[in-house]
């Protein structure tokens, strides 16, 4: 009998990246009071959660092979601070490079039209970001939290050479497998 899992698509940061977005999640909850921007793992989310009966793993990762194997990999460049007000979220602006918004939509395309009976949530406007606080923000604390973070200065960049299929395991999110694109 298979049973279900919850599944997504990420690209990660590399991981000195990584270390530098942690430290200011950390610095944001605790400041804050807010932790649960601390339980995923610092990424840009691709595909967002879907449910899917955990048999179907191995024409999932064989299918977005295919596809990964195709694109080639890019770099991604973060620039400062912004925020989704309306859901209160925090978070490093992703600038919109064109292969990373390709690489979405391609895969997004596959779920929609092979995958359709997963229901996922679909990005009518991809808005690729890493989260820096959401969720548990009070409405007051989000207004100082906005203020503070819009003036900010931050940059990075970082070479995108794979993305990842996540697969929560009731506790946390963990890398199910790894797509390498394609190298130039």
């Amino acid at each position: 009998m298979s049973k279900t899992g919850l599944y997504m698509l990420a690209v990660m940061p590399a991981p000195d990246v990584t270390k530098e977005i942690e430290g200011m999640r950390i610095q944001f909850a605790e400041k804050y009071h807010c932790k649960a921007a601390l339980k995923p793992p610092v990424h840009i989310t691709l595909i967002p959660p879907f449910k899917s009966a955990d048999t179907i793993e191995p024409i999932i990762i064989k299918e977005i092979e295919l596809l990964a194997s195709t694109q080639s990999a890019f770099s991604v460049s973060l620039h400062n601070y912004d925020v989704f007000r309306e859901n209160q979220v925090v978070f490093i602006h992703v600038e919109p490079e064109p292969p990373l918004w390709s690489l979405q939509r391609l895969l997004q395309e596959k779920f929609l039209t092979d995958y359709s009976h997963f229901n996922i949530k679909t990005f009518k406007n991809f808005a690729p970001h890493i989260t820096i606080g959401y969720r548990d923000i009070p409405r007051e604390v989000f207004r100082a939290a906005a203020i503070e973070y819009l003036a900010k200065p931050y940059s990075a960049t970082f070479p995108v050479n794979e993305f990842y299929l996540w697969k929560h395991n009731s506790v946390n999110w963990q890398v199910l497998y790894t797509f390498h694109l394609k190298q130039p």
